[in-house]
């Protein structure tokens, strides 16, 4: 398979190479959506675990490592963000496009397919 340069194209050969239907992608892009929002949740809740608990119950260490777990939940969420956009737009853009878009960092959670 030749190497293509398009970003249009490239999504369209990755979807055909791995044959998926247009009912896939949609799934794939739900699943990326509520992945993201869980994240999210996840991250908050770690960020609210060590500015309370953590940090009057077990001190600055712990709290500390909440943190690099809301941050790891985050970057995770960054992750299934991007998916989604790429999918939405039917494009493999790159993660420098995507932070560029603040518009698209949250995906809608309720879409019409």
């Amino acid at each position: 398979m030749e190497p293509v340069s398009d970003e249009r194209a490239r999504f369209t050969a990755a979807v055909d190479q791995y044959g998926l239907t247009p009912a896939d992608l949609r799934r794939i892009r739900r699943t990326h959506t509520l992945r993201f929002y869980g994240r999210v949740g996840a991250a908050c809740f770690a960020l609210s675990f060590s500015v309370t608990s953590a940090t009057l119950t077990f001190g600055g260490f712990v709290a500390l490592l909440a943190v690099l777990l809301a941050l790891l939940f985050l970057a995770a969420s960054v992750q299934s963000s991007l998916r989604v956009w790429q999918i939405r737009g039917g494009r493999l853009a790159t993660l420098g496009e995507w932070v560029r878009s603040p518009a698209v960092w949250f995906p809608p959670f309720w879409e019409r397919s």
